[in-house]
C-alpha cells in the first residue's frame, strides 16, 4: 500500500521581514491554542515576523514577495 500525505509532511514556517521583503523561515513550535504558537527554535531576537489574516500568509504571501511595513511596535505588553 502507499503512504499518503499526512499532516507530517506540513513544514512550520514564518515569514519575517529581510531587507524589504518576506523571507520564509522554518521553525519549531511548542504550545499553542485556537490564537497563539510559541515559537522555540527558528528566530533571533529582533526580527520583524510578519502577522495576518491566515489567508493571505498560507495562499498569497510568497518567498522573496516585497513588504511595507504598516504598523510596527517597539516595546512588548508587559505583564503588570
Amino acid at each position: 500500500k502507499g503512504k499518503g500525505k499526512g499532516t507530517d509532511d506540513l513544514a512550520e514556517v514564518v515569514f519575517v521581514v529581510e531587507e524589504g521583503r518576506a523571507k520564509m523561515k522554518p521553525v519549531k513550535i511548542g504550545i499553542s491554542d485556537d490564537n497563539y504558537y510559541e515559537v522555540i527554535d527558528g528566530l533571533q531576537e529582533g526580527e520583524e515576523v510578519i502577522i495576518g489574516p491566515f489567508k493571505v500568509l498560507s495562499r498569497e504571501l510568497k518567498n522573496g514577495d516585497p513588504v511595507e511595513i504598516k504598523n510596527r511596535k517597539n516595546e512588548f505588553a508587559r505583564a503588570k
